[in-house]
Formats: structure tokens, C-alpha cells, sequence
């Protein structure tokens, strides 16, 4: 690389739509498990694994309910993380 340019940083790279994926097929699976479950997944990191040769990933998860009653809707959420490895 030439002095005085560098290599844009994680903010600026393309990363696709969903998760860092703009396959349809992969797009499409987890739209189809967000309506399904009601599980919002915005956003997914990849961490230092605590044992050598794991992959270790953070999922910060938002699940929704929406009731209606006979004079207005409601909607309650409850924000967890997962770590899946």
C-alpha cells in the first residue's frame, strides 16, 4: 500500500444486506425466521473464543409481542443476547 493511503475501515466495507449476507436464498431464510418466531436478530459479532479452536459469536436479540384488545394495540419487547459457539 502506498504511504498516506490506507485500507478503509469496517464502517466504510459493503457488507450486503442481512447479517453481512446479500445471498436471496440466506436473505430470505432469515426474514422468514424473524416473522416466524418474532426474534429480531439486528445485530451479530464474532468474539474471542474462551476455548481455543471454537468460533465464538454474539447475538444481540430482540423479541416482540403485539396484543390487541378491543380498544388498542400493544407491543412489548424484551432485548437478550445469545452466545452460540
Amino acid at each position: 500500500m502506498a504511504k498516506g493511503s490506507r485500507a478503509p475501515g469496517s464502517a466504510q466495507k459493503v457488507r450486503g444486506n442481512i447479517l453481512g449476507n446479500d445471498e436471496p436464498k440466506q436473505t430470505t431464510v432469515h426474514k422468514f425466521y424473524e416473522d416466524v418466531t418474532n426474534i429480531i436478530v439486528p445485530n451479530v459479532k464474532h468474539q474471542e473464543p474462551r476455548y481455543p479452536g471454537l468460533d465464538e459469536w454474539v447475538l444481540n436479540c430482540v423479541y416482540v409481542h403485539e396484543t390487541e384488545t378491543t380498544n388498542r394495540s400493544a407491543q412489548c419487547h424484551i432485548s437478550f443476547i445469545l452466545t452460540v459457539n
